[in-house]
């Protein structure tokens, strides 16, 4: 063996220990390294998390931050609005209180402080029964209760006002209720108006009103004396033709009395029955004066319509027969109850037939037809005649008109007063040739029991 070689061998071994040594240093610097890996893998995920929660804060922060701004604006908002309603408060031209339960004053803008006439420092703390009239305080008091128990009036509160140092006024109180969360409890509301100058203004209208009704039942007074007036002395005239007419066969019979002729028994019977008719006529008129005088003061009482209108058509059956005139009746049985005055109500129906059966000289037919309604019943009276022009219908209802030789004008104007004295109204529609309709309307009452 070479000399070297345990040298070589030696140096080998060196090496050998060398590189163990050093692959033992890779080896312990490879786990540093892994545990180093891991740490930084550790590390990265922490500042993972790290972001994602400062995101998250930044979003919060943000969002807190937005939170803030709309409620600095809910803020200034309210704030604005608080001031607004306060200028309100304290430029309305009302009066507006603030009060406890008790009725004692807590607040009050200037209004209400001119209107009670003491400064804000005296008025805080004041009942306002204070400055109630002392005839007014147990309604006030009385309000108060009912304000207790949750009862708000329906209507503003009206009393007379004292205040100490100004004249008294009328006052019109309203009042809302506020519940607070406790402390503040429970409020009152007032609104104060002075209407002194309303309440005079009404006392005065009411008292011209009074003036002004009393002055037209004055001047419809005078306007009936002398419509009254007007019609006697129409009356009295035509009074006077029938009045001449029994003067002057009242004579004949004395003469025929006293020396006989031989057509004395025709005489007789001839002149009593123009006495007769002459006399009639005379009840006539006076029966139309008096239905016109009284009917500003007739009695009604409910009666069945219908059943009264049958009661009169059988009577006047007669009369429309006499002419050749077919009296009919249409629905009148049920027309049910109306207040009335039987005497002077059938005395228009009366004046109407009459002059139905007038306008049918040749003859026709004359109709009472009846119809109900829920408020008010109709009766009609209708003829077959000749109709009425349209110039004579426009005066028809006037008194004293007359388009008939010997007329007085008055049968139609009395038709219009009764129906209208018994709260009703008479209309009238006609054509020439073809006949006529008067139509009565009166409100309906309680059935009589």
């Amino acid at each position: 063996m070479d000399e070297t070689a345990p040298e070589i061998i030696s140096g080998f071994l060196r090496e050998h220990a060398a590189l163990r040594q050093r692959v033992a240093m890779l080896e312990s610097a490879e786990a540093e390294v892994t545990i180093q890996h891991a740490a930084l893998v550790e590390l990265h995920n922490t500042l993972e998390e790290q972001v994602v929660l400062a995101s998250e804060l930044q979003q919060e922060l943000t969002e807190c931050r937005q939170e803030l701004t709309e409620q600095a604006a809910a803020q200034q908002a309210v704030e604005a609005e608080r001031r607004q309603y306060q200028t309100l408060f304290d430029l309305a031209p009302d009066g507006y209180l603030v009060t406890n339960v008790a009725g004692v004053i807590h607040d009050a803008n200037p209004t209400a402080i001119r209107l009670l006439g003491l400064p804000r420092e005296y008025l805080v703390g004041t009942p306002l029964t204070s400055f109630i009239a002392p005839e007014a305080l147990y309604d006030f008091h009385a309000l108060l209760h009912a304000l207790c128990n949750a009862q708000s009036p329906e209507q503003p509160w009206t009393s007379s006002f004292h205040p100490p140092h100004r004249q008294p006024f009328i006052g019109e109180l309203t009042v809302a209720v506020r519940q607070e969360v406790p402390p503040h409890g429970r409020w009152y509301y007032w609104l104060l108006r002075d209407i002194t100058a309303r309440v005079e203004a009404e006392a005065a209208l009411r008292q011209a009103l009074a003036e002004h009704e009393s002055l037209e039942r004055e001047a419809q007074h005078a306007a009936h004396f002398a419509l009254l007036g007007r019609l006697a002395a129409g009356l009295s005239h035509e009074i006077r033709n029938p009045l001449g007419a029994v003067v002057l066969y009242v004579d004949l019979l004395e003469e025929e009395l006293h020396r006989p002729s031989s057509d004395g028994p025709e005489a007789i019977v001839q002149a009593l029955a123009e006495l007769k008719t002459n006399l009639a006529r005379v009840d006539n008129l006076v029966q139309d004066y008096l239905s016109l005088v009284r009917v500003t003061a007739i009695e009604r009482r409910p009666q069945d319509l219908g059943v009264t209108v049958q009661t009169w058509a059988t009577e006047w059956q007669e009369l429309a027969a006499a002419s050749g005139v077919m009296l009919c009746l249409d629905d009148v049985a049920c027309l049910g109850s109306v207040a009335l005055h039987e005497p002077t109500l059938r005395r228009a129906l009366l004046n109407l037939v009459q002059n139905a059966v007038e306008a049918m000289p040749r003859g026709g037919t004359l109709t009472l037809a009846g119809q109900r309604r829920a408020t008010h019943v109709t009766l009609q009276v209708q003829d077959t005649g000749d109709g009425i022009s349209a110039e004579q219908l426009r005066r028809i209802f006037e008194p004293l008109y007359t388009t008939k030789p010997g007329g007085t004008g008055l049968g139609l104007y009395i038709v219009q007063e009764i129906v209208a004295g018994h709260g009703g109204q008479v209309t009238v529609e006609s054509v020439e040739g073809q006949g006529t309709i008067f139509t009565l309307t009166f409100p309906v009452t309680a059935d009589p029991s």
